[in-house]
């Protein structure tokens, strides 16, 4: 593990300097995952110096385009992190990551002082309101913004509330140590999931929407949003529900003015996913969450032509960017989601047959594709992939 020695008492004069690729030096933390590797192969093509950072070694380290690596501790973030923006001669940070956003948000004027780029993240008063689900849910309420039939529980009573089943358990803060998301088809079901986790803290229990994922994404600055892209899910892992592992782009109305109008009231500042999910019964967008952070399909985004990491350092630049005209793409995942998705599937031959139809067709979009550009990390996830099938665990 890399660790620097704290330095102290160094008075540091900024100058501004014109904005230039050449000049930006760039820490990006949490890059092991997907979307951590497709920030890194984005900002890496148009030429700007990485300084790809995380608590662990990961086949992102090893992209052709990480100029400069270091391993931070979870512990130590903050000290790290000022420590490796020193030693590296970093001006600018995006956090790639949830808990590296969170962190950072939380220390945002400590670490901006290291620092001669605007951090795009929100401020902690902002940040806590996203991070407590509850407190999004009746923001998102009194805007109109609606979610899911929903309740609340601290323990176990109250549940002849609820009426309809199947419905989806999640907790009102992300870092619980649970499963994100528990479903139970019936009352007996749901006590045995509650009884386990109200240990840790609150729980939601929402009514299972009968749809399809859609997310709305945007690159806000300073409360106004500057680039959106929007998609639908095709495919998720697990085969229940989870991350997509084919997505294509898309467009709606609707789901642009709702996601718009939950990051307006918030004052947006930085990238941020709105996922919903369409309610064929009722006909509408229903809101799941909202991730202040960059999301696993921006892989789509960035092939459909919206370049969200490089437009996010334009305005960090202080440069104007206007919205790209999208193309409509289909991108499918291997490594690992789509794969990995036979093995939850109750139809196993179903679902690889789905997985190979797309893998054989040239119009979709592939993740294997930068094998050829970017090999290493492309193996690296491969063989977690493979290790995945027999029992590991993925990078995300």
């Amino acid at each position: 593990m890399n660790r620097y020695d704290t330095i102290a008492g160094v008075i540091v004069i900024k100058v501004p300097r014109k904005f230039g690729e050449g000049h930006l030096r760039i820490i990006l933390t949490e890059v092991r995952t997907k979307h951590g590797l497709s920030v890194i192969r984005n900002l890496g093509r148009r030429g700007l110096h990485l300084i790809c950072s995380d608590h662990m070694l990961n086949p992102s380290f090893s992209s052709k385009y990480c100029s400069e690596c270091f391993i931070y501790s979870k512990e130590k973030f903050l000290e790290d992190l000022k420590c490796a923006i020193r030693k590296h001669r970093a001006n600018a940070l995006i956090p790639i990551g949830y808990e590296s956003t969170i962190l950072t948000s939380m220390n945002k004027e400590e670490l901006q002082a290291e620092l001669e780029y605007e951090i795009p993240v929100v401020p902690w008063e902002t940040m806590s309101k996203v991070v407590n689900k509850e407190k999004l849910l009746d923001i998102s309420d009194r805007i109109g913004v609606s979610p899911p039939r929903t309740r609340i529980f601290s323990d176990v009573n109250g549940l002849e509330e609820i009426e309809k089943y199947p419905v989806v358990v999640k907790s009102t803060s992300e870092k619980t140590g649970l499963k994100k998301v528990e479903y139970a088809n019936s009352k007996n079901e749901l006590r045995e999931i509650l009884s386990r986790r109200v240990k840790v803290g609150k729980q939601i229990v929402q009514e299972y929407v009968r749809g399809f994922g859609a997310a709305f994404f945007a690159l806000y600055w300073r409360g106004r949003m500057k680039v959106y892209f929007m998609h639908r899910r095709v495919r998720e892992y697990p085969y229940y529900g989870g991350v997509s592992s084919c997505a294509e782009s898309y467009w709606h109305e609707d789901l642009l003015r709702r996601g718009k109008r939950l990051l307006d009231h918030l004052n947006w500042h930085g990238i941020a996913m709105v996922e919903f999910r369409f309610d064929l019964d009722d006909e509408e967008f229903k809101l799941m969450e909202l991730n202040p952070k960059f999301w696993g399909s921006l892989d789509l985004a960035i092939e459909s032509g919206v370049e969200f990491p490089y437009l996010l350092t334009k305005c960090m630049g202080g440069e104007e960017i206007r919205q790209p005209r999208y193309r409509f793409k289909k991108f499918q995942w291997l490594l690992s989601e789509d794969v990995w998705r036979i093995r939850t599937s109750p139809n196993p031959l179903e679902s690889a047959k789905e997985m190979l139809t797309d893998l054989l067709d040239f119009s979709t979009e592939k993740d294997l594709k930068y094998i050829g550009e970017d090999p290493l990390p492309t193996i690296g996830r491969a063989i977690y992939t493979l290790m995945g099938l027999i029992g590991g665990k993925s990078f995300g």
